[in-house]
């Protein structure tokens, strides 16, 4: 049997065949960071003339976050950084694991209030 040398362009083309499926590798383990679901929605309420009775609203979502401190942290960010017009305590709320139920109200199974003592 004959065996064929292994030729300049064939080690190329492996080393491209090996290359791309790395690429491919990466690419796929990177993307599985981006399907994790963020645990806490930070509702802003700040630029309201006053306290909504209810934070827990579309309008009112600022962001999503992994941790009640990065939501906190964001939140006084904002009253700071938009000079609020509400008192920190009333001026945003982290809720954690929130969906809208069927009938399209907005559901947290937690609420964290913002405390005069966060600070700014």
């Amino acid at each position: 049997m004959k065996q064929f040398a292994s030729t300049p362009d064939n080690a190329r083309t492996q080393w491209l065949s090996k290359l791309t499926l790395g690429v491919v590798i990466a690419g796929l383990v990177s993307l599985s960071g981006c399907i994790r679901t963020p645990e806490w929605t930070l509702f802003y309420a700040g630029d309201e003339q006053q306290a909504p009775a209810q934070y827990l609203e579309q309008k009112f979502i600022a962001g999503y976050y992994d941790t009640v401190e990065q939501c906190q942290a964001k939140g006084r960010g904002l009253v700071k950084l938009k000079m609020s017009k509400l008192p920190l305590e009333q001026a945003y709320v982290c809720g954690h694991q929130c969906q809208t139920d069927d009938s399209g109200n907005m559901r947290c199974q937690q609420l964290v209030e913002a405390s005069a003592f966060d600070g700014i």
